[in-house]
């Protein structure tokens, strides 16, 4: 396998790290902001959106501030230039281990999410409604298959001995240019197959995951359809629009997803000369949060009122003032 390493991918993924940290801080505050102060027609169904946001805003910070993964590719490794290995000396395997369960647990987050919202729109008719052992099976089979991706992961790892051999065997050219990266972490699938096990099983939660919020999407729209003239105009539309605004969020949200995906499927495939294409596509997941927030300030009505009417009172006082 002959790979080489771009010299300036550090100095350009840093700076973007930074400023994607930054920028969902900002903006996930807001959400926060937003969704505790100016969502009492949400009930209690705000609070799983708080949950899905607090997911979103822990994982933004961990992958841009304390992590800062740069990836290797098509080998299954690389190393971290955050806060916890320059600071803390916590391994590599480790931070990646914590990324996936913080992946995993945001992806059953929305889904819980949606599930959520979609009781509480069928018990309109009562003929979608889960009983409570099947509501909370689903919780739980969801957090089973990601509990156990994360520990086929973690037990995935191989020594440092094992990882100098498949330097040497596979990167001889990059020996001594490796050997200067001290949180490099290298997977060898040959020696330890755990690291590919995972692999499937992420893919195959997430496909199941997009599969069941769809189901869940289609009979969410399906049923406020059909009541929409036996049901109160105002029920309705408070229900269409929370579902409509989780529903553009998610969308935007599993779009950023597919980038990391599709790289995990080259790295299984083995595919050649995608490095710098795998480290932009991190660098670009680490944006979704805030695509997704701006896209559910925009979605909902009672957030989009309360951002513009506060720029348009601004824009009014202004106004006053100069009068």
């Amino acid at each position: 396998m002959h790979l080489e390493l771009n010299s300036q991918l550090q100095n350009v993924t840093d700076p973007l790290f930074n400023i994607a940290g930054i920028i969902d801080f900002f903006t996930n505050s807001l959400v926060v902001y937003l969704i505790l102060f100016k969502s009492s027609i949400m009930k209690t169904f705000r609070y799983y959106l708080l949950y899905f946001q607090f997911t979103t805003v822990i994982m933004d910070v961990y992958l841009a501030f304390l992590m800062k993964p740069i990836p290797i590719y098509p080998v299954i490794g690389g190393y971290t230039t955050g806060i916890l290995f320059n600071v803390l000396g916590v391994s590599s395997h480790i931070q990646m281990t914590i990324q996936i369960f913080l992946m995993g647990i945001q992806e059953v987050a929305i889904f819980f999410a949606f599930l959520r919202k979609h009781q509480s729109i069928v018990t309109i008719n009562r003929r979608l409604e889960l009983k409570k052992f099947v509501y909370w099976g689903l919780i739980v089979f969801f957090h089973f298959i990601m509990s156990s991706f994360v520990i086929f992961f973690y037990f995935g790892s191989i020594t440092k001995e094992q990882q100098n051999s498949y330097i040497k065997k596979n990167l001889p050219n990059l020996e001594q240019i490796l050997a200067t990266f001290p949180s490099l972490e290298i997977y060898d699938r040959e020696v330890n197959s755990f690291v590919i096990v995972s692999f499937g099983l992420m893919i195959f939660f997430i496909t199941l995951l997009f599969v069941g919020i769809s189901v869940l999407s289609f009979q969410i729209f399906s049923t406020l359809k059909r009541h929409k003239k036996t049901t109160s105009n105002r029920n309705i539309n408070q229900h269409r629009a929370i579902f409509q605004a989780i529903f553009a969020q998610f969308s935007v949200i599993s779009f950023c997803f597919i980038p990391p995906i599709f790289v995990v499927i080259l790295l299984i495939l083995e595919v050649p000369n995608t490095q710098v294409f795998g480290s932009v596509m991190v660098c670009t997941f680490s944006f979704h949060s805030f695509l997704g927030s701006v896209v559910l300030v925009l979605t909902y009505p009672p957030y989009r009122k309360t951002l513009f009417g506060c720029f348009m009172k601004k824009r009014v006082s202004a106004s006053g003032g100069l009068a």
